[in-house]
């Protein structure tokens, strides 16, 4: 059983799917990297994973528990954690604030 799985997950912005059926997994202890060109869902499916997009179908569970529901502030007592990219970062905020 994976650590991490977002598993044939649906969503997007407004009522468009980016997001069609897609699956991630991770175990735990493993470093994974997500690549592809601007456009492709990357970040999408990050935010799915993390709480901050709405799942309309499919599942996101951490350790064996499904978190799919959960907020990301629920998320991250859970151990979870969000690295935003350059310009993704609150500006008023220091590093630490921001992590």
């Amino acid at each position: 059983m994976s650590f991490l799985v977002g598993e044939n997950i649906f969503g997007g912005y407004g009522g468009a799917d980016i997001l069609h059926g897609c699956t991630v997994s991770v175990e735990k202890g493993e470093i994974a990297v997500i690549v592809g060109p601007n456009g492709a869902g990357k970040s999408t499916a990050m935010k799915a994973l993390l709480g901050m997009l709405t799942v309309r179908e499919g599942a996101v569970r951490l350790n064996g528990n499904d978190i799919t529901h959960l907020s990301p502030q629920d998320r991250v007592s859970e151990g979870m954690a969000f690295v935003p990219q350059t310009n993704n970062v609150f500006a008023g905020m220091t590093v630490q604030e921001n992590l």
